[in-house]
């Protein structure tokens, strides 16, 4: 009973939109999931693919992390599973290799649930569940939200509730990651970010995040620039990524909007519009440092999806 469930890669934070702004990219990693047969060995990890570590977050399993606490969470018995992982998003990278994996995880146990659960009772299967146990086993929603449903989320948390909103992106805009060969934690970034902020910078952030989203929206430069300054996080970020103010440079004098840190870095984000595209694939693509790449990337509006074997197909219908 294989079944294959596809998780964009998705970049959070996009500037003033810290922890709960995330857009959803067409690079994709693959969970190829399988029924553990009776006689394996219960503690037999998952098999994986490129990358063993996008799977592994300081010595658990994220997909089958978020497999279990579906199953808890919703009181539902699922049979064992095992999982390959062929993915093209970089792993500790701020590209959502660990929020790929919860969601992967909790997808598959929703599609094993819905198999084994009368229909009465399959209506509580719903996108706020994974939602709910994506965020449990992430810590945030930024990441889990585009990852599940894709596009441009808004994502909080409302009374203990996690909410996620879609939000319009222009089809004017264009992207780029710009991705190094060094890793960079999500609780070491965090670590080094400051307790309290003064007013001033708080009234900052909002004024901007409320710009971010009509340039996101509307595809108007001015707005864009604006709205990509930040003062809660990306100060301090981008001390430790040495090559950022090279690159921003770059990328604003060949015509972009703006760079940003993806997510909790290392990888970095360039926003620009489609009348500099060009301009800006040629500057990015110039002299590009030792171990980092460049990769342009389109939206994914689809989010997390399933495809079932045909082996699958015909017993459904048998």
């Amino acid at each position: 009973m294989p079944f294959t469930i596809r998780v964009p890669a998705t970049s959070a934070n996009l500037g003033s939109g810290f922890d709960c702004a995330g857009i959803a990219w067409n690079l994709y990693a693959n969970y190829m999931f399988h029924l553990r047969q009776s006689d394996d060995n219960p503690a037999q990890a998952p098999v994986f693919s490129n990358a063993a570590a996008a799977g592994h977050h300081y010595g658990r399993n994220l997909v089958l992390d978020a497999y279990w606490r579906y199953a808890e969470m919703l009181d539902i018995a699922l049979p064992r599973i095992s999982v390959y992982i062929a993915s093209d998003i970089p792993s500790t990278r701020g590209l959502g290799s660990s929020a790929a994996c919860i969601v992967a995880g909790a997808e598959a146990a929703r599609f094993m649930a819905r198999r084994l659960t009368p229909p009465m009772r399959g209506g509580r299967f719903t996108d706020a569940s994974i939602l709910r146990v994506a965020t449990e086993v992430e810590g945030h929603p930024d990441n889990v939200a585009p990852a599940l449903y894709g596009g441009l989320q808004i994502s909080r948390f409302i009374d203990g509730r996690v909410k996620a909103c879609s939000c319009p992106l222009s089809e004017h805009l264009r992207f780029h990651v710009l991705i190094p060969d060094f890793a960079s934690s999500t609780e070491k970034s965090r670590a080094g970010l400051p307790e309290t902020v003064s007013r001033k910078d708080a009234v900052f952030n909002l004024s901007s995040f409320g710009f971010l989203l009509e340039g996101l929206r509307t595809g108007d430069a001015k707005l864009l620039q604006i709205g990509l300054k930040d003062r809660l996080h990306e100060p301090y970020r981008r001390l430790q990524i040495a090559q950022f103010e090279a690159w921003e440079k770059k990328a604003v004098a060949a015509g972009a909007a703006g760079l940003v840190i993806s997510g909790a870095g290392s990888t970095l984000l360039c926003v620009s519009l489609a009348e500099a595209e060009s301009r800006v694939e040629v500057a990015l693509n110039e002299d590009v440092p030792k171990g980092w790449k460049v990769r342009a990337v389109r939206p994914d509006f689809v989010g997390a999806t399933i495809a079932v074997s045909d082996e699958e197909k015909a017993s459904h219908k048998r």
